[in-house]
């Protein structure tokens, strides 16, 4: 598995994850979110383990650390994007807007890999 199917997998599942929790309610959407932190915790030792088997040692640091913190700053930046759209809207809106966002994302950055993809 490549670096970039991991994270297409990823993505995936995030976004079905959204779309999902903005249709299902009371106790049976509540049952999502462990699945959802189930899908993260399986795609993190996935691509670390895909970056310690292709990458040299000192590469391989920088590039867990730099990865790391675009982590951290994606999540800042949607904690604040999420804290304004509940402010906004109603909480189903709000995982159908960031399902339909993230499924938007996600096949614009495909179609831009898919060269990559094709490659290998």
């Amino acid at each position: 598995a490549s670096i970039l199917n991991i994270m297409f997998n990823f993505g995936a599942s995030l976004s079905i994850f959204f779309l999902l929790a903005s249709v299902v309610r009371g106790y049976v959407g509540a049952l999502l979110f462990p699945l959802r932190n189930i899908m993260e915790g399986i795609s993190g030792p996935l691509y670390e383990g895909y970056i310690n088997r292709e990458i040299n040692q000192g590469d391989r640091v920088t590039l867990l650390s730099v990865g790391n913190l675009w982590a951290g700053l994606v999540q800042a930046l949607m904690t604040l994007l999420l804290g304004f759209l509940f402010d906004t809207f109603t909480v189903p809106s709000v995982f159908l807007i960031m399902g339909v966002v993230s499924t938007m994302l996600l096949g614009f950055l495909y179609f831009k890999a898919r060269p990559v993809l094709q490659e290998k």
